[in-house]
């Protein structure tokens, strides 16, 4: 096994028991799993349960790993049908300039979404708060991008 696999494997959770917190913040995040995957199918969801915080942070791997969504573990407790999953969901796929719907659906859209330099999709909102400096990064970035298509189309 590779140190990349072995890494994995570490991370990866295939028990509850895995997740070193109380049962029921564990089913919690289970029914959350399933939402996501029930509602948005096709998206790489991760769900982080912190029980001292007394929260649960949702991601898109696919988008980013950064900018998520946290629920209180007490409104979700109150929430048995669970809304407010479906609205973490939705939430971070609209940040992202996305129809909240499976990634099936809009591949095309989510390929041409703008990133950052380490691959990770742009949300719609992060170019408001770009510096001068990753502006003008991102510009020269897509001027040798279009240039080198232009180089391309012309050989």
């Amino acid at each position: 096994m590779s140190n990349a696999d072995k890494s994995l494997s570490d991370e990866l959770i295939v028990h509850p028991r895995q997740l070193k917190v109380h049962g029921s913040l564990a089913i919690l995040a289970k029914d959350i799993a399933d939402i996501l995957q029930k509602n948005f199918p096709g998206w790489l969801w991760v769900i982080e349960p912190d029980q001292q915080g007394q929260v649960i942070n949702i991601f898109n791997h696919h988008l980013h790993d950064r900018w998520g969504y946290t629920i209180r573990t007490t409104e979700i407790h109150n929430d048995p049908k669970r809304r407010l999953a479906y609205t973490a969901g939705r939430e971070i796929l609209q940040r992202f300039g996305l129809e909240p719907r499976g990634l099936g659906p809009q591949a095309a859209l989510y390929h041409s979404l703008k990133r950052d330099h380490h691959g990770k999709i742009v949300p719609m909102h992060a170019r408001d708060r770009m510096t001068r400096q990753q502006i003008e990064q991102e510009t020269i970035s897509e001027e040798a991008d279009r240039l080198v298509k232009l180089v391309e189309a012309s050989t």
